[in-house]
């Protein structure tokens, strides 16, 4: 090398072998973050497909009534699973004191949406076609083919103990005294 002149080494920059603790915490509550979606997601669909089972069994006993199939109603099903949830959490089982026709259901772990509806819809046994009118005994069914009744909102929600309650809200409501004769048709 000559008098003046100089040699620099150019280098390229150390390859990072490890993440700083914040990139590590950061990363890690991303994939926690991805999980719970993934989650909430996956019992989405579960409660979609549950409310879709409730919807078809409805339809096709009020189709053996004469009854116009139901419409499944988001705003319904978001007021029956806030119902749900509620008579879950405070270990309870009651009515809600909404405007809508309600039914609810309780029973073990792994409902249908099938069995749900047919235990409602079983109700037939004690109805009298002849005489109609609301009773204690049949009012389950009478909602559940009810003519006037035309959406459908469905909730679903499990206890610690592994018992499901489902609730399902009907608009406009059923079991209104003095039409039975012209809301609820013999099979």
């Amino acid at each position: 090398m000559g008098c003046g002149s100089s040699q620099t080494e150019s280098r390229a920059p150390a390859p990072q072998t490890s993440e700083t603790p914040r990139a590590v915490e950061n990363n890690n509550k991303q994939k926690e973050e991805v999980k719970k979606e993934a989650a909430v997601s996956e019992e989405d669909i579960k409660q979609q497909k549950f409310r879709e089972e409730v919807l078809a069994s409805h339809n096709k006993y009020r189709a053996k009534h004469g009854a116009e199939s139901l419409t499944q109603a988001a705003d319904l099903d978001l007021i029956a699973q806030n119902w749900a949830d509620h008579l879950v959490k405070n270990d309870i089982f009651e009515h809600s004191s909404t405007e809508y026709g309600e039914n609810l259901w309780g029973g073990g772990p792994n409902a249908t949406g099938k069995e749900v509806t047919e235990a409602h819809y079983s109700e037939i046994k004690h109805y009298n076609f002849a005489n109609g009118g609301f009773s204690m005994e049949t009012g389950h069914f009478t909602q559940v083919v009810w003519k006037g009744s035309k959406e459908l909102g469905t909730g679903y929600a499990r206890n610690n103990n592994g018992m499901s309650v489902v609730c399902c809200n009907y608009r406009p409501a059923g079991n209104m005294q003095g039409s039975f004769a012209t809301q609820v048709s013999p099979p």
